[in-house]
């Protein structure tokens, strides 16, 4: 994986200010390390297995549910306990994959999620078995530092993200948000969503207005945490940690809730809980984006690996 480039100064960043890590936090960090060729190994696998045969999209709901079963299955063999949420829409049956360790009382709970389904036809290995992947092994590279973990995890799987669903009340993250009890909420969710796709190229990244092309890099070497004014403390700190303790190149925005509504953390917003979203910022950089030819030969597995290790040293501080 090419080295991180320096970064150019932009002028939001000197009018943002950015927590520093606790010595407590940068000692739990640097003390997690994965086998980088297992993780690549293991995400391609899981990649390759949920993009080969039917697309698993709702017009496909037998290929759709033996993807979630695929899922909790992954999860179990893992060490979790993974339940299916059924739920009913269009007159149909689909299920989230809800997991989790057991025990972990008294800590506060994070979501970590990703939808599973697909846009129409395609394979959708960027969107999103990227992420499902990176959730699986983050899983697997969680079990042995749960126990001595500031938190606990709840991984979740969403069925319908995609259109015809996507930001209705059919949406698995819906469900999901409104599942959880006004009592006992999470202390904030992580939504994983196209997660694999890098291009090292001269102005291979784009944005939706002028303005990000000055404050932002050109090259799509890097991985977005966005998310809004008001629940931005912990996507800070993801900026924050990714500076200090990773090898992946990490930029972060804050922005109106409404104007980044375009996956699963929303679900979580409209029933005020903090989350924020990782992306490669899909359509902006990747060309394959709900075509055919997002296929698991254009992902970049080193990347991919990289995520799990930051996500997991982000989680454990």
């Amino acid at each position: 994986m090419p080295e991180p480039k320096a970064e150019k100064t932009v002028f939001w960043k000197g009018c943002t200010r950015f927590p520093k890590l606790t010595a407590r936090e940068k000692a739990a960090a640097d003390a997690v390390t994965i086998d980088h060729g297992r993780a690549k190994a293991d995400i391609r696998a899981i990649v390759e297995t949920l993009c080969e045969g039917e697309p698993r999209s709702f017009r496909n709901a037998e290929k759709l549910a033996a993807s979630g079963d695929y899922i909790a299955g992954e999860f179990a063999r893992r060490g979790y306990d993974a339940a299916r949420q059924p739920y009913t829409a269009k007159g149909a049956a689909y299920f989230n994959v809800v997991a989790g360790l057991p025990g972990g009382a008294g800590k506060p709970r994070v979501i970590v999620g990703a939808h599973y389904d697909v846009c129409g036809n395609t394979p959708g290995a960027d969107d999103n078995a990227s992420s499902i992947a990176v959730m699986l092994h983050l899983a697997e590279v969680w079990r042995p530092l749960a126990e001595r973990a500031r938190a606990r995890l709840q991984f979740v799987a969403y069925t319908l993200e995609e259109p015809p669903f996507f930001n209705t009340d059919d949406m698995g993250s819906r469900v999901h948000a409104r599942s959880l009890a006004p009592g006992d909420p999470p202390e904030f969710m992580l939504t994983l969503d196209c997660v694999g796709y890098y291009n090292d190229g001269k102005r291979s990244q784009k944005y939706p207005v002028n303005l990000a092309r000055v404050s932002y890099p050109s090259v799509g070497n890097f991985l977005f945490s966005i998310t809004n004014p008001w629940g931005k403390k912990n996507a800070k700190k993801f900026y924050s940690l990714a500076r200090e303790c990773g090898n992946l190149r990490v930029e972060y925005v804050a922005l109106p809730s409404a104007t980044v509504n375009f996956s699963d953390h929303y679900s979580y917003w409209k029933h005020n809980i903090p989350a924020f979203v990782l992306t490669d910022t899909a359509w902006f950089r990747n060309p394959h984006y709900h075509q055919l030819t997002d296929t698991p030969d254009t992902l970049d597995y080193a990347r991919l690996a990289e995520t799990v290790q930051l996500l997991a040293r982000y989680l454990v501080a």
